[in-house]
């Protein structure tokens, strides 16, 4: 019976920015590009990272429809199965401290009984770029002595020549050319000036611009005008030092940050965007910062008209 939910969690880890296991915790899934890696000398394929989020618990019923869809079965069965995978995951992370799901990687407690997951090496996750393989580049970070060449002079006697030297001098001559050449131009030149081509009265006409030129060279009197200043003011529940802030939601991917941003600012609040989790890979959307959890409280209500986990946030307690 796990794994049949842990081949379905993968399939819905693969094909969403983040699978909610209600009661537990949260997959985000977010795209890397490929780099180079200059510690391991290999340049990385592109492929998908995945991220564990304790805080996402709320039930979405994306895991639960699947599991309806792929057994042919009723809402209450899925929901069961998921409560007694959930169990086994419990048991198994307070029994052994590990957790492995197949394909994608482990879930395991550190020090303090958090739940971290760590990923797979080359886990086949993002479909785009199934097949491609890390490349090894470490012949390209060789270093490379320069070669060197011998010549005959005579029949008796081999000199090495270096080639970096030769090449050094070579140039020298080449640029010591291009300079005589342009002296001597020059020379030649001033032996012979070109005449300069005569105009008639016609063409000296339309050479000359319509609008007389304005030789006045007087500087143009300059007065001292102060910049105005603008201040700018806060709303009465926002003050610069403040003791709460809502936090709107936590998105592993970046357009579903835009969207909700573009709906905040709908409604009349600037949002705040910040990288958070161990690998700073999600982005937390908070809003505003509030004298009194009062302000806060009644903006809390708007808010989660858009985002239901929406929350208050103690600056106090855990600025």
């Amino acid at each position: 019976m796990n794994t049949n939910l842990n081949t379905i969690l993968c399939q819905v880890i693969k094909q969403n920015n983040c699978t909610i296991i209600p009661n537990l915790g949260a997959f985000i899934t977010f795209y890397q590009a490929a780099v180079i890696d200059t510690d391991n000398k290999r340049i990385l394929a592109p492929r998908t990272l995945i991220a564990f989020n304790q805080n996402l618990t709320a039930n979405d019923d994306l895991l639960i429809d699947a599991i309806v869809e792929h057994q042919k079965i009723g809402y209450a069965q899925a929901t069961a199965q998921i409560n007694n995978y959930i169990n086994t995951i419990v048991d198994t992370l307070d029994k052994d401290k590990i957790f492995d799901i197949q394909g994608i990687g482990s879930l395991y407690l550190d020090s303090e009984n958090n739940i971290l997951f760590k990923q797979r090496h080359n886990a086949p996750i993002l479909q785009n770029s199934y097949g491609l393989i890390d490349v090894n580049i470490s012949k390209l970070f060789e270093t490379q002595t320069p070669t060197k060449k011998y010549i005959n002079h005579n029949a008796t006697q081999t000199l090495p020549i270096d080639l970096t030297n030769s090449l050094g001098k070579i140039a020298t001559i080449a640029a010591a050319s291009l300079l005589f050449g342009g002296i001597w131009i020059g020379i030649k030149h001033l032996e012979n000036p070109t005449k300069p081509q005569k105009t008639n009265d016609k063409q000296q006409a339309t050479l000359m611009p319509n609008n007389p030129i304005n030789t006045d060279t007087t500087q143009p009197k300059t007065t001292n005008t102060k910049p105005t200043q603008t201040k700018t003011t806060q709303p009465n529940d926002i003050i610069e030092t403040a003791n709460y802030k809502i936090i709107v939601g936590t998105f592993g991917n970046i357009d579903n940050v835009n969207k909700v941003t573009i709906q905040l600012k709908t409604l009349g609040f600037d949002t705040e965007v910040q990288k958070v989790g161990k690998l700073k890979q999600l982005n937390q959307i908070a809003v505003g910062n509030y004298l009194t959890k009062e302000k806060a409280d009644a903006d809390l209500s708007k808010i989660k008209t858009l985002e239901a986990n929406a929350w208050i946030k103690d600056l106090r307690a855990n600025p």
